[in-house]
């Protein structure tokens, strides 16, 4: 028996009514699932969708946290140099020439409490956004895995927010 002979027409035969039935059941699962793959499509443009918005207020959110964390380190210093000036009133309250320094410096700190206050709303505003599109990310990945394990397809891949970032070219800072 040399390797160079053929091998028996048993063998091929088997082979060939193993690739038909693979081909076959490949087809039968692409024409019953027609319905299926078309709502998978719809629902992943979705998820895309909210997989984006779940990242930009995310990235918005983090932001706006740095921004009022800023400001509250300059709040904190204007607070202990107004204490300061304070600590410099006699009985009769402070001279003329403090009291406009100390005026000018509390206007300057409640203006900044006023922006302060501002960015928080926002930063409140946008955390509410994202817990929504969160939960719409969540609700539509748990829709993309019932398709799924209707077609016969139980792992289906779900990307992350971050996969579907980087996919979008949106600019998504590495974590520390």
């Amino acid at each position: 028996a040399s390797i160079c002979t053929p091998p028996p027409r048993s063998l091929l035969l088997i082979v060939v009514v193993m690739l038909g039935a693979m081909v076959g059941r490949q087809l039968y699962r692409w024409l019953a699932y027609g319905e299926e793959r078309d709502e998978l499509r719809r629902v992943t443009v979705q998820l895309d969708s909210a997989a984006l918005n779940v990242m930009r207020t995310q990235l918005l959110a983090g932001t706006l946290r740095d921004s009022i964390a800023s400001i509250d380190a300059r709040l904190e210093a204007d607070r202990r140099t107004l204490a300061g000036i304070e600590r410099r009133a006699d009985g009769n309250g402070l001279p003329p020439a403090l009291y406009e320094q100390y005026r000018r410096r509390l206007e300057a700190y409640n203006s900044r409490v006023a922006v302060r206050n501002d960015q928080y709303d926002r930063w409140r505003g946008v955390v509410d956004r994202n817990h929504t599109a969160v939960n719409t990310y969540n609700a539509l990945g748990d829709s993309m895995r019932d398709l799924g394990d209707r077609m016969g397809e139980p792992y289906l891949a779900i990307p992350s927010p971050s996969e579907v970032a980087v996919r979008y070219g949106l600019e998504v800072e590495a974590a520390p």
